[in-house]
């Protein structure tokens, strides 16, 4: 099983031989190499190489394996002091363990932060191991970009790329490379040119677009994204990372197309659950650029063909009713939807939203106050920020601040509070009200860094130059 690469299958079975003979050294060492092939169990690999070690310290083979799962495991200390151990065993002259000990050394001296041992190391092996060459390059590239070397950094990367120039995985590890250590033309030309190798990889077109976006080439950045709405074979995650940064780009009847693909495959397949955040985020743009009854033909879409309705999709139907066919419709959609729903947290932010446009502040405030006491565990992260933000909004539009503040404590319980735009600009508002200057400025800066034009945003650091220059 693991020379067929199935080492999940050979565990179990290598598990029953070490109970059969809890000695057989040939066995440890296969069952901790299945462990490391599978990525599976590392710590009771560790334990049972330490025990073999105990009764025959001289066994190097089980040295050695020892050294590479311990470093798999994220213990890079030990590890190089397992790896030296092993290189001053007879294994320093073996031609397959020899290379492979003294990579795995030189990358756990980088994890380390000691580049100057880890390319002590792959200098002296570069002259002695040529069939080993690409992964010395590409390990020799890291020790240099660790040791802020760049240039040579970049000589050894540009030779790891030369020896395999159509691995798409060896341009990738260069573009990468070659991104950190800001040179970008370079990563651009080995993205452009594994582009030409996989013209249907999505994600290739991200990584140039991102970087053309980065060194300033709008345009160049806009042109590369835009055509992943053509790729047939790009993910619904690759189609909203698209939407994102056409959005970020300014295009948003672009970023339209992209997710409008996304939604329409989830409509094909009726697979809704994976692609909710899709829609919303399709519905939030429309709602960017006031396409309010386009939003509403999306989720209407949505709701015909699913049988157990989406409570998020009828709350936002009724908001979106309410800008589009006027309180009466929405307030009979609203009705319908509680009929069926009534212990719905959805429901209760979609009720709050209508009311307080509509002008019905107490109702607004009583709605709002029973979808955060209706939130529960089985809310996604998304929801339980959308109710609590909002609840917190309104609490301090209504002049309720200690509520609004109460309800700021929980959000930023949650997961991800820090890059939650609504979450900082309501504390940044709620900070400037109270005179909390500098953590006003702190959270404020937090927003900029975030979404820096965001009219919201743009808004506060409006307000608080006017109060305090």
């Amino acid at each position: 099983f693991t020379f067929l690469n199935r080492p999940q299958q050979a565990i179990p079975l290598l598990d029953k031989a070490i109970l059969l003979d809890p000695t057989n050294a040939t066995v440890i060492i296969e069952y901790a190499g299945a462990q490391l092939q599978a990525n599976q169990d590392l710590d009771k690999a560790i334990s049972a190489l330490q025990n073999l070690l105990e009764k025959d310290p001289l066994n190097i083979d089980a040295l050695a394996w020892l050294a590479e799962i311990m470093r798999a495991n994220g213990d890079p200390s030990n590890a190089l002091k397992t790896y030296r151990k092993a290189l001053n065993t007879p294994l320093s002259d073996d031609p397959h363990w020899h290379p492979r000990l003294s990579i795995g050394l030189a990358q756990s001296a980088i994890d380390l932060d000691q580049p100057e041992t880890a390319l002590a190391v792959l200098n002296k092996d570069w002259q002695t191991t040529p069939h080993n060459h690409l992964v010395i390059s590409q390990t020799l590239a890291m020790a240099y970009q660790k040791a802020h070397l760049f240039d040579k950094a970049l000589q050894a990367a540009k030779s790891a790329r030369e020896m395999e120039p159509t691995s798409l995985d060896n341009l990738i590890w260069f573009a990468n490379l070659a991104e950190e250590i800001q040179s970008y033309d370079e990563s651009i030309d080995a993205l452009n040119y594994a582009l030409e190798i996989e013209p249907e990889h999505a994600d290739l077109r991200l990584n140039i677009g991102r970087i053309y976006r980065k060194i300033g080439d709008i345009n160049q950045a806009y042109q590369t994204i835009k055509k992943i709405a053509e790729i047939d074979q790009s993910t619904n995650e690759e189609l909203r990372s698209a939407a994102q940064q056409l959005m970020e780009l300014n295009y948003p009847e672009d970023a339209i197309v992209c997710l409008k693909i996304a939604v329409q495959r989830c409509i094909e397949t009726a697979d809704y659950n994976p692609c909710s955040r899709s829609i919303f985020e399709l519905i939030d743009i429309y709602l960017q650029v006031n396409r309010q009854a386009d939003a509403l033909q999306a989720v209407d879409e949505i709701l015909d063909q699913q049988t157990e309705k989406d409570h998020a999709l009828l709350g936002k139907r009724v908001v979106l009713l309410n800008q589009v066919s006027g309180a009466d419709e929405a307030y009979s959609a609203l009705e319908q939807a509680f009929s069926q729903y009534p212990d719905s947290t959805s429901l209760n932010l979609a009720a709050s939203r209508i009311h307080y446009k509509n002008g019905n502040l107490q109702k607004s405030i009583n709605h709002a106050k029973m979808a955060v006491d209706k939130i529960s565990e089985n809310d996604s992260d998304e929801i339980q920020y959308e109710i609590l933000t909002y609840a917190a909004d309104i609490s301090d539009a209504c002049l309720l601040s200690k509520d609004a503040n109460r309800i700021l404590q929980q959000v930023a319980k949650l997961p991800g509070s820090s890059e939650n735009l609504s979450y900082l600009c309501l504390r940044a508002e709620l900070a400037l009200e109270l005179g909390e200057v500098l953590d006003a400025a702190k959270v404020l800066t937090c927003a900029l860094d975030h979404s820096p034009v965001r009219p919201r945003v743009m808004g506060l650091q409006a307000r608080f130059s006017a109060r305090h220059g």
